[in-house]
């Protein structure tokens, strides 16, 4: 399946991927990422779990507003909690190199709960292709980005971290491309399948 193929060229590509980067660099990075996986998937309180089984186009489409709106809510939140962090004694002393990247925290979040929204809009309509292709995506863009910029710049926080956000971002332009071809190849753009009224 994709997503195999998504798993192997993570497993496969680590290796080289760790020998481009420092330690120092990968500790700034991951506690990075770990917020925003941490905070993304669940930004929408996980209504999201219901868009799958919603009964009708209009109650998933009311429920994928919904997802978005309280999102945005929680990056607000999570903007003025790191913006109290900056000036925090602990945030100098501990975690000064992640303090450079706290201003993009709200995008890994906006990203990764775009995904997740988008990702149970397409499960709702079986477009497993589109699901699979976009990990593939995700892990190629991902992957190939730190190899390239490893490669060429040397180790850096910044080439770990918009590569997750790019590879995040391609995820999303993926789904999203699904959600417009089954709105308008499938039903017609006037018809409920569309996330537009």
């Amino acid at each position: 399946s994709r997503r195999s193929i998504a798993v192997a060229i993570t497993f496969l590509l680590t290796p080289v991927v760790a020998r481009l980067f420092t330690p120092t660099h990968w500790g700034v990075a991951t506690l990075f990422i770990a917020i925003c996986n941490a905070v993304g998937p669940v930004a929408g309180l996980q209504y999201e779990r219901s868009i799958p089984v919603a009964k009708e186009h209009a109650e998933a489409r009311a429920l994928v507003r919904l997802c978005a709106v309280i999102s945005v809510l929680v990056q607000c939140v999570v903007i003025i909690a790191g913006c109290l962090l900056f000036f925090t004694t602990w945030m100098q002393r501990t975690a000064s190199q992640l303090s450079l990247w706290l201003w993009l925290i709200p995008v890994g979040i906006a990203l990764e709960s775009g995904t997740t929204i988008l990702q149970s809009w397409v499960l709702r309509h079986k477009l497993y292709d589109s699901l699979g292709n976009s990990e593939v995506a995700q892990a190629l863009s991902r992957t190939g980005m730190r190899i390239g910029v490893g490669a060429a710049s040397g180790s850096s926080v910044a080439g770990l971290i918009l590569s997750y956000l790019i590879a995040y971002a391609a995820t999303l332009g993926i789904l999203l491309r699904a959600c417009k071809g089954s709105a308008t190849l499938r039903h017609g753009a006037s018809e409920p399948y569309s996330l537009r009224e």
